[in-house]
């Protein structure tokens, strides 16, 4: 297969392998480094080609090609908003959803539907996001958050 792409296309296309790759692989405990590895080393093989090889370095250590400093710096801000927008939406979901537990008990949430369950848990998740777009985490209690259950 041939694709051709613009150089701006193909820095586009080196941009969603880097994300993709952090967000499959950024809190792994053993990072999974070689997830899809053939396929990234060949599109970063063709960066220097394309004009975009500024965005690409090769790693001494493991000899292999990897994102530039230049890359990440223009990544990272991306990766940043993400995991702040990701932050809130999270918080806000399992506060909501512990909440809704605690009014309705663990086995009545989990006969829910779908519909139910989002119907259930809205406005829990109104009065949460109402708290925390105005102050922020300054109101919450210690203690800790119970860690996500997922339904079936």
């Amino acid at each position: 297969m041939k694709i051709e792409l613009t150089k701006d296309q193909y820095r586009d296309l080196l941009s969603l392998a880097y994300l993709g790759e952090w967000v499959a692989n950024a809190y792994e405990k053993e990072r999974r480094r070689f997830l899809l590895a053939e396929t990234q080393q060949r599109l970063y093989s063709l960066a220097g080609d394309a004009g975009c090889g500024d965005w690409i370095a090769t790693d001494p250590t493991e000899q292999r090609l990897v994102p530039s400093a230049a890359m990440e710096k223009a990544l990272g801000p991306l990766i940043d908003a993400y995991d702040d927008h990701a932050f809130w939406d999270l918080l806000a979901e399992r506060l909501a959803e512990r909440d809704l537990v605690v009014e309705r008990g663990h086995d009545a949430v989990h006969e829910l539907t779908d519909d139910q369950y989002d119907e259930a848990l809205q406005p829990h998740l109104d009065r949460w996001w109402d708290e925390l777009d105005g102050h922020g985490l300054d109101r919450l209690a210690a203690g800790g958050l119970p860690g996500r259950q997922r339904r079936k």
